[in-house]
Order: structure tokens, then C-alpha cells, then sequence
């Protein structure tokens, strides 16, 4: 069975993909492009360097990001800014690492790895449709990547659900999901709980000590230092709002700390960053300027596009640009690409393993370390691998098609590369 699905919507699974390499035999595929050098690095090819890498955990044994294993076995874990360790991650999870890559061998070393919560707290309307849902005030959508840690289906939650999101926001503010987990069945008040989300406030009622942050309402009126002058909230301004309270039954969030934060990773001047992501903040009466993945860009008459045109960027077209950071911390794009909208999905029995393809449907289907390997047969088996797949076992994929026009691999005109494999029963 073959479905056509159309992506208007993305998150960090395709939102940065750094480093997408060969890791190992079984994983040899190496995608194009890249550059590198001090500073992050997006390798979608084999380079390497030192630097900080930010995407989505695609794989464990070490810990897979976008294609590179790193080795954590001399690695500082953070999660939220707290100490903890690897078996506290989850796939899926937009991370940083610090470290370096081998450009010969396509693997990592990595030094310290850290993860931000886009919202941890409890369900306040459960999906309807399994595939929406609001958390606190504030709605998250799901997309056929996103992945479920802890149950099987986004209609499992139920209300006063216990639950951390990772993700990234769309033009509309929308939080699309690349990882929801289940944490407890509810919220218990304790040392290791909190609740915590991150926005933009939008409304303030000073009378009140009141602030809309994204749709979620916020009491701050016990928060230290937020009520003089000098520190009042401002409309517009981007928020982290933490509280070790349950959020209460008139829908207002008790909050405990108010910090003002930025909505991405600021880089000094010339340090060469590459960002893969969906477009956000764009106004055509200024197209040359606008976000991905929050990331302000700047495009030149210099910026060479490798796919696509300058008219194929619009709100949440998905972008992989690459270049310098100026003294005002906009990415000054040397390159661009543009990414089709449009992925498939198609479901049958593995027909035959050859390397790193599976041949499915009469196609051969590359899987490499960046495909996520999702158990949801009754087995429920983790970190699975390539070589965990046999001839026989029914499955469902969603992969990339690139066209390859007057050349036929096994009497294929395009390549396919699978960005996520279901094991069904």
C-alpha cells in the first residue's frame, strides 16, 4: 500500500541534519554537500572538526545524531540544565553536542550533551483526532515522524497526563512534535518534577501579574524581581516560564521563575554554521530576510541556491543553508537547498536485505544511520538496528525520493532513502 504524503509541516528530524554520514558497514550511505571548520558544522557529507552539532536522537548503542555515532563514554549529560545521564534520552529529542567528528571515519567523539524541553507539563485536551492535542493552553501537532515515547498512539493521552514535548514551532506558532514522552500518568509535586514551557508573550495584564505566553496564561506574581520597573515583562519578549506547582484548575500557571531567553543559539561573528530547518518570520516585502529553525538568514546576490529558486521560498517551505555569522548574528547563506515538500509512505514485507537496502515493493530503500528504526509490533523491542530486520517482516517506510534522471541503479531511475521504518506485526 503506497499513500503520497505531503508535508507543509516539519520538526527537527529534517530540521537539522548535521553530520548526515556513513557511521559504520552496515550505514554506509554518505549524503552530499557540507562544510566545516571551528564553530558548528553541518556535515551532510564527510567532513569533520570541532564544534557544537544541534539535531535529533536517532539512534542509541552511543548516540546517533543525524547520521554521525558519538561515542558518550566521556560525555557530560544535561537535560534542562541538571545533570543526568544517557538513559535519560529518549529518541527523537532535539540535543547539542559538543565534541568533534572524524572526517575519515564519520564518527563522533562527543564531550557534552545537552537537551531543552520545548513544554513539560499535563494534558489539558486530549486528541481528538490522533493527531493534535493541547498541553497546557497550548496546541502541539504530530506528523508521521514524530516520535511516541512511552505509549503507541497520540489518542493513548488523556487529560492531567504527565508530558515533555520536543519540537519546533511553525509560522503559525504551532508546536509540531519530533518527540512526545510520557512521563507519569500524572503530575506529582516533587524535587525531580516541574512543569515548564517557552514563548512569546503575547498579552500582559499588569493589575493581574498576568502574561499569555504562546496560549498558555501565566500567573507572576510570586516571582522575584519581575515586578519592578526595570524588569517588568514586555509584549514580544521570548520566555522561559518554570513552576513547581500543577497547573490549576482555572487554567492559569502558577510560576515559580520567569527567565528571558532567545529562541535560538547565538554564535559570534564569522563562525561557520549550517542550519537545515522550516522557514518562519518570512515578509515578502523583504524576502532576503527571514528565520529557520529560529535562526535569522540573510540571502545575497552571492548565495548560490542548489535546488530550487528564490520564488520556491515561502512559510514553512524546509531550507539547508549553510555560511558565515555576521556581527548581528544573521546566517549570511552561501548556499541553499531546497527541500521538496512531498515524502511517501508505502507498507509491505521486506523482500530481500542487501547491505544497507531493503528491497520493498520492487524498490530498493537505503537505510542508514539517520533512519529511524521504530518497534511497534507487540515485541517493543529498543534501539533497534539495520541488522535486527529480516526478509519476511512486514513493516512500513517513509522515505526521500531523489530522482536520478537517465541513470538506472537495478532498474531504478531515483534513489530512495528511508528517513523512518515501523516494524509492525
Amino acid at each position: 500500500m503506497k499513500i503520497l504524503l505531503t508535508f507543509k509541516i516539519s520538526f527537527l528530524f529534517t530540521t537539522f541534519l548535521f553530520f548526515f554520514s556513513a557511521c559504520n558497514v552496515e550505514n554506509s550511505e554518505v549524503a552530499e554537500g557540507g562544510i566545516g571548520g571551528s564553530g558548528v558544522i553541518l556535515a551532510e557529507g564527510g567532513i569533520g572538526g570541532s564544534g557544537v552539532v544541534m539535531g535529533s536522537i536517532t539512534g542509541f548503542g552511543s548516540i546517533y545524531v543525524n547520521g554521525v555515532e558519538y561515542d558518550t563514554s566521556k560525555a557530560q549529560f544535561y537535560r534542562d540544565g541538571k545533570r543526568a545521564k544517557q538513559d535519560d534520552f529518549s529518541l527523537g529529542e532535539n540535543i547539542e553536542i559538543t565534541g568533534t567528528v572524524d572526517a575519515l571515519t564519520g564518527t563522533g567523539v562527543a564531550d557534552k550533551i545537552s537537551y531543552d524541553s520545548d513544554i513539560k507539563g499535563i494534558v489539558t485536551v486530549a486528541s481528538s483526532d490522533n493527531h493534535s492535542l493541547r498541553i497546557m493552553g497550548q496546541d502541539v501537532e504530530t506528523i508521521p515522524l514524530t516520535v511516541l515515547n512511552g505509549f503507541d498512539q497520540l489518542q493513548d493521552l488523556t487529560i492531567e497526563n504527565y508530558v515533555e514535548v520536543s519540537g519546533s514551532r511553525n509560522s503559525e506558532g504551532v508546536l509540531v512534535a519530533s518527540s512526545i514522552k510520557l512521563i507519569a500518568p500524572f503530575f506529582i509535586n516533587n524535587n525531580s518534577s516541574s512543569i515548564a514551557i517557552e514563548g512569546e508573550i503575547t498579552r500582559i495584564n499588569e493589575d493581574l501579574k498576568l502574561i499569555l505566553v504562546q496560549d498558555t496564561i501565566v500567573d507572576y506574581s510570586a516571582v522575584t524581581g519581575l515586578n519592578s520597573v526595570e524588569n517588568e515583562p514586555k509584549v514580544g519578549q521570548y520566555v522561559e516560564v518554570e513552576s513547581a506547582l500543577n497547573y490549576i484548575q482555572d487554567k492559569i500557571l502558577i510560576a515559580s521563575s520567569v527567565h528571558s531567553k532567545t529562541p535560538y543559539q547565538h554564535f559570534e561573528t564569522g563562525t561557520l554554521l549550517a542550519v537545515k530547518g522550516l522557514v518562519t518570520d518570512f515578509d515578502l516585502s523583504s524576502p532576503s530576510h527571514f528565520r529557520v529553525a529560529g535562526q535569522p538568514i540573510v540571502i545575497t546576490d552571492k548565495t548560490k541556491l542548489v535546488t530550487g529558486k528564490l520564488d520556491d521560498i515561502f512559510p514553512d517551505t524546509i531550507l539547508s543553508v549553510e555560511g558565515l555569522v555576521n556581527e548581528n548574528g544573521e546566517l549570511v547563506a552561501s548556499t541553499v537547498i531546497v527541500s521538496p515538500l512531498v515524502q511517501e509512505k508505502e507498507s509491505g514485507i521486506i523482500e530481500s536485505i542487501n547491505n544497507n537496502k531493503i528491497r520493498l515493493e520492487g524498490k530498493d530503500i537505503i537505510i542508514n544511520a539517520s533512519t529511524l528504526l521504530i518497534d511497534q509490533s507487540s515485541q517493543k523491542r529498543k534501539d533497534i538496528k539495520l541488522k535486527d530486520l529480516s526478509v519476511g517482516t512486514h513493516i512500513e517506510v517513509i522515505w526521500e525520493k531523489k530522482e536520478e534522471i537517465g541513470v538506472f541503479i537495478n532498474g531504478q531511475d531515483a534513489i530512495y532513502t528511508a528517513i523512518r521504518v515501523n516494524i509492525l506485526d
